[in-house]
Order: C-alpha cells, then structure tokens, then sequence
C-alpha cells in the first residue's frame, strides 16, 4: 500500500500582471473602491465600484454574470462580477478586490439593471452564510443561494422563490 502525500500552498505570480494562467490587471487606486478588508456589501453596491473600471476596458462591456459569498445578510467583503465584450471578443471578471481577469468570451445574455440585491434575495432564502449566483437560466434573471447543502433559486426580477 503506498502513501500519498499532496502539498498545498500560495506561490507569487510572475510580475508581468499574468495570474493564474489569465491576464489580470492591477486597477490603481479609486477613492470609490470600497476596502474589502473592511466592509462587507451587497452586490449592487459592489457593483458601483467596479463598472467605470470594466467600462474603461470595453464600452460595450454587458454584465452577464455575478458571484460571492455572503453573510445571512447577503452581504460579503468579494464579489466577482462577469462582463461580456462582443468587440473584444473576452469576458472580463471584475473583482471588488481591483482585479480583472480576461476570459473567453461566453456568449451569455446580459442581466439588465432591473434584478433584486443579495440583501433581498437573502431575506427570501431565509438561509445562513452561502454562495450567491446571479444569471440568466433559461431566459429568467435567477439568484440561487447554497448554503449547507440546500439550494433556493429566486427569480431576480420578482423576488419570488421559484
């Protein structure tokens, strides 16, 4: 019977602004950006800090996508929110944390602006601390929350529990 041992750790990017195997760019300093180190907010508010600085990237930029872990408040200190480019052909994840990462375009329909908050969206889970999602599934703007190995799915437009 032989032993496996697997060893984890953090290793320092190279400088050249690559990470993770995908281009990443430090966005400078913005009094507008929220510390992540000290607040925790809901994903609309994170948002406000992040679309000048995708939209300086790519004006044609469309948010597809969101994500974070929450408190049961539906709150959290990291949100990463996806843009697509249709002109540049990528997808951008845009971290509260100032980070930018480029991707493969993914071909998936915006969100709008017209979507519920994590705070309401957490208010009709119910649920403690989980990961919150927002995207388009089958033609609805959807929320879903997992926390603790249950799943509430909420249409985004209504506030609704589906």
């Amino acid at each position: 019977m032989g032993i496996v041992v697997l060893l984890c750790g953090c290793v320092s990017g190279p400088s050249d602004g690559l990470t993770g195997g995908a281009p990443s760019a430090d966005l400078g300093d913005d009094s507008r950006v929220i510390d992540p180190a000290n607040a925790v907010y809901s994903a609309k508010d994170g948002l406000e800090n992040v679309k000048a600085r995708v939209h300086g990237l790519r004006t044609d930029a469309v948010l597809v996508a969101v994500n974070g872990f929450c408190d049961s408040e539906g709150r959290s200190n990291h949100w990463e929110y996806y843009f697509d480019s249709l002109q540049g052909k990528k997808e951008y994840v845009v971290t509260t944390s100032n980070i930018v990462r480029e991707r493969p375009y993914s071909f998936r329909a915006g969100l709008g602006d017209d979507w519920i908050d994590s705070v309401e969206t957490s208010s009709v889970c119910g649920m403690p601390s989980g990961e919150f999602t927002l995207e388009v599934v089958d033609g609805t703007t959807v929320w879903t929350v997992i926390s603790e190995g249950r799943t509430c799915s909420v249409d985004a437009l209504s506030g609704r529990k589906i």
